[in-house]
């Protein structure tokens, strides 16, 4: 996935992915879900998301919650921690998700360094992905044009 793909996935309200670092092979899995059940009129989802991270072998149920992402009006990311962030600032975990955050926010390319990889369902409604494209992309062929 490229840096559009990536943000337009992780942004689409129900994305769960890993993230690993080329250099050191370590990876940490973050789970993104819409803050609220807010929405625009047009159907997309609002730019706000819990940020969890894999704490544990269950990987459906062990997340930890890290704290907010915020997609602004003008398309920018920005994160950040709140009182109820279980995830230190200065965790690995959560220094790579800023990383991350920064090289999406910056329009910057990842593949040298990191690989993001989704878990072939879709970043929207979650169904499995089964299509070339999709799998590409993260999301299925109905929520790609929502988002």
């Amino acid at each position: 996935m490229n840096s559009e793909q990536i943000k337009s996935f992780i942004t689409a309200g129900n994305a769960t992915f890993t993230l690993k670092s080329l250099a050191s092979g370590g990876h940490y899995t973050y789970r993104l879900t819409t803050a609220g059940k807010a929405s625009s009129p047009n159907g997309l989802i609002s730019g706000k998301f819990f940020v969890s991270v894999l704490s544990g072998p269950d990987n459906t149920r062990d997340y930890t919650y890290a704290g907010m992402l915020v997609r602004k009006a003008n398309g920018t990311l920005v994160a950040y921690q709140t009182k109820g962030s279980k995830v230190g600032s200065d965790a690995p975990s959560w220094r790579g998700f800023l990383w991350l955050v920064h090289m999406l926010d910056a329009n910057r390319d990842i593949s040298e360094q990191a690989e993001v990889h989704h878990m072939n369902r879709c970043g929207r409604c979650g169904r499995e992905l089964t299509h070339p494209e999709s799998i590409k992309s993260g999301l299925g062929p109905e929520c790609i044009k929502k988002s």
